[in-house]
Order: structure tokens, then sequence, then C-alpha cells
């Protein structure tokens, strides 16, 4: 089982690998990564290092909260038809039955390497 500590500790190891290659580090993170990579950049002992990151898909979760909370329950208050064009336009993913998170793929690539489709509670 991964804890959240065990992410910090090999964020913290991959930024001391890097400071080891050069002077200072551009961080390439997605996903968890990207907000770790969020995380590092709040150290006052990282930050001389930072020369700057590239976020690809971040997780991180929309605020205010109550935004989230009206979004995720769009398709409660409007016709289906309505909401399922309006959810996939906005974050461009296809209606999925509940439980199940994902996007698009945007080519044969994409959808062989990458997670598109996966369970949420």
């Amino acid at each position: 089982r991964v804890r959240a500590r065990d992410l910090f500790l090999d964020a913290v190891d991959a930024f001391n690998a890097g400071k080891i290659l050069g002077e200072r580090i551009v961080i390439i993170a997605s996903s968890t990564g990207a907000a770790l990579t969020t995380w590092l950049c709040a150290q006052a002992w990282a930050r001389p290092f930072i020369a700057g990151v590239v976020f690809n898909s971040p997780c991180y979760r929309l605020y205010p909260a109550a935004l989230y909370q009206v979004t995720k329950h769009l398709n409660r208050y409007l016709p289906r038809p309505a909401a399922v064009a309006i959810l996939t336009a906005a974050v461009n993913r296809p209606y999925l039955p509940r439980g199940v998170m994902g996007f698009i793929p945007f080519n044969h690539d994409n959808q062989y390497y990458w997670t598109h489709r996966y369970p949420v509670s």
C-alpha cells in the first residue's frame, strides 16, 4: 500500500538526483507527479534549484470546492443530453457510466499506452 509520505519521499529523492546532474532543474510532471512538484516548489530549500516546471494533466481539485459540487452533479439538474454535451465539451471526456472516469484518447499510442478509463468512487 502506498502512503502519501512515500510519494513525498520519492519526489525528494528524484529532486536530489536532479541536483546531482545539474545546477538547476526543470521538472516535467503529470498527474500526481505534478501535484508533488507543486508541493516541492513551495519548499524554501528546493526553490533556488528549480528553473521551471512543465505540467501535463496535473491532478488538481477544482477550487472553490462549491464549483466541484455543482459540476459533479450537473447531470441531476439538466436533461441528460444537455448535461452530457456540456460535460463532454468542457473536459473533453466522453460520457461514462457511474463509477468510471476517463477521456477520449487522441491517437492510437495514447489509447494503447495510457489508462483512459478508470474506476472512481
